[in-house]
């Protein structure tokens, strides 16, 4: 089986739905979390290969006006359960949250391109 190949694809039909799709980029989801993403400015797919630990971190630092549910703390929907920071929103969050870029050096989630 041919990842890339078979993602492209996609893309390529969603542009014939929707030509505007052309200049946007992808996310494909499973469940909340992304599995997969395609970057226009640099034309590949990456699949997700690590998850995420649930330190919450990412969800501390969404703060400023780009944040719908952000507190100078972070996003005011962010609780504790154990050793684990969860979404108090669950299934209900915004897509903007998953996709959101923060470029953090101690987040475990790790990206593979498809090649």
């Amino acid at each position: 089986m041919d990842l890339n190949k078979i993602l492209t694809e996609l893309r390529q039909q969603l542009i014939l739905i929707n030509p505007e799709y052309e200049k946007r980029d992808v996310f494909i989801f499973a469940g909340i979390d992304i599995a997969a993403r395609f970057f226009k400015n640099n034309g590949s797919w990456e699949v997700k290969t690590i998850d995420c630990s649930r330190c919450g971190t990412c969800c501390k630092k969404m703060t400023g006006k780009s944040f719908p549910f952000s507190t100078p703390d972070g996003c005011k929907h962010l609780i504790t359960s154990g050793n684990e920071y969860l979404c108090g929103l669950s299934y209900f969050r915004p897509n903007g949250c998953a996709v959101a870029e923060l470029d953090l050096e101690e987040c475990s989630v790790k990206w593979e391109p498809v090649k």
